[in-house]
C-alpha cells in the first residue's frame, strides 16, 4: 500500500512538471531558445563550474562549522551525494534528508547531525532572504512593495522560529508533546530520536555566535550562486543587473524548496520567465537562463549519484571479500 502511494505521489509530480512545461512552452519558439542557448561559450561554462566548485566548497565549509568532528571531505561528499536526490526525488528536503541518513547511520552523533541538517537548511534560506532583501535595496528597478514586505516578514518568522526554542517553555511544550507519543510502541523508536534531535537542536541555539556565522556563510553562498546566474546571463545578453538576480534567485531558490515537481521542473522555468518577464526579457532568453541553471544542477546531480554508487559499490565488494 505504502509502495503504491509513493508511486501515485511520484506520478503526480510528473504530471505537474508536464503541464507547468506545456504551459511555458506553448507561445515559445524552442529553436530560438537553443540558438540562444548555443551563444554560451565555453569560457563562459568554464568559469560558471569555477564559481559552482567555490559554492560547494563554502557550503560543506558551512556545514562542518556545525559538525566538526567530521572531515570536511567527507561532508563535501555527502553534500554532493544531498544534490543528486534533490533532483531524483520531489524537492531539496529529500536530498536533506538522505544527506542526515548518510552520514548519521550507525554514528552516536546520529541526532546531532540530524539537527545540525535542518539548522543548516534554516540558516541557509535566511541567507537567501537576506541576499533578496539585499538586491531589493540596491536595485534600480521598482519593485512591488508586497515582494519586498512578504520576504522581510519571511526572514523574521524564521528568525522567530529559529530561536523559540531557547525559552524554556515553549522546549517543554514541545517536549511534552513528544512525550506522549512514546506510548504508542511502533514509533516509540522513531520519537526517542526525535527528542534527542530536538534537544541537539537546543544546544545549538544556546551559540547565537555560531548561528550568525552559520548565516553569514549561507549569504555567501548565495552571493556565489547569483554569480553563477549572472556569468549566464551576460553570456546570452540578458539586460539584468546583479543585484535584480539577487532577489530574483533568492525567489527562485525559495520557490524549488516546495516539493512540488521532480527536479523543480516547470517551478523553476515559470518563476524565471515569470520574474524576468516582468524585466522586460523575452521568455526565449529566459528559458534558456533556466536550462542553464538546471544544467549546472544536474552535473552536481550526475556527480553525487557517482560518489554514491561509488561507496555502495566498494561497500558491497569489501563485504564479498570477506
Amino acid at each position: 500500500m505504502k509502495f503504491n502511494k509513493n508511486i501515485l505521489k511520484l506520478f503526480l509530480k510528473l504530471l505537474i512538471s508536464a503541464v507547468l512545461l506545456t504551459v511555458f512552452l506553448y507561445h515559445i519558439e524552442l529553436k530560438k531558445v537553443f540558438e540562444i542557448f548555443s551563444q554560451i561559450s565555453v569560457s563562459t561554462i568554464i568559469l560558471a563550474i569555477s564559481v559552482n566548485i567555490i559554492a560547494i566548497l563554502v557550503s560543506g565549509y558551512k556545514w562542518k562549522l556545525l559538525i566538526p568532528r567530521h572531515h570536511y571531505f567527507k561532508i563535501i561528499l555527502i553534500a554532493m551525494i544531498g544534490r543528486f536526490y534533490s533532483i531524483v526525488l520531489p524537492g531539496q528536503i529529500a536530498g536533506e534528508g538522505v544527506k542526515a541518513w548518510i552520514l548519521g547511520k550507525g554514528h552516536e552523533d546520529a541526532e546531532q547531525i540530524a539537527a545540525s541538517v535542518i539548522l543548516d537548511k534554516i540558516t541557509g534560506v535566511i541567507g537567501t532572504l537576506i541576499i533578496c532583501i539585499l538586491g531589493i535595496i540596491c536595485s534600480m528597478k521598482m519593485i512591488p512593495r508586497e515582494v519586498t514586505v512578504s520576504i522581510i516578514l519571511c526572514v523574521l518568522l524564521l528568525f522567530i522560529i529559529l530561536f523559540s526554542l531557547r525559552n524554556e517553555r515553549f522546549f517543554s511544550f514541545i517536549n511534552k508533546i513528544c512525550q506522549y507519543f512514546t506510548r504508542f510502541k511502533k514509533i516509540e523508536k522513531t520519537v526517542n530520536h526525535l527528542l534527542k534531535a530536538i534537544a541537539e537542536f537546543k544546544l545549538y541555539l544556546k551559540n547565537p555566535g555560531l548561528i550568525f556565522i552559520n548565516i553569514f556563510a549561507g549569504c555567501i553562498y548565495q552571493l556565489l550562486a547569483v554569480l553563477l546566474i549572472y556569468v549566464f546571463s551576460r553570456s546570452i545578453q540578458i539586460d539584468v543587473g546583479f543585484f535584480d538576480y539577487c532577489w530574483i534567485f533568492g525567489i527562485v531558490t525559495i520557490a524549488l524548496i516546495l516539493p512540488v515537481t521532480i527536479a523543480g521542473l516547470g517551478v523553476r522555468e515559470g518563476t524565471f520567465l515569470g520574474l524576468l518577464g516582468w524585466l522586460g526579457v523575452v521568455n526565449e532568453k529566459a528559458l534558456a537562463l533556466s536550462i542553464a541553471f538546471l544544467g549546472m544542477q544536474l552535473l552536481d546531480a550526475i556527480i553525487g549519484g557517482a560518489i554514491h554508487f561509488t561507496m555502495i559499490y566498494n561497500k558491497q565488494h569489501t563485504v564479498l571479500k570477506k
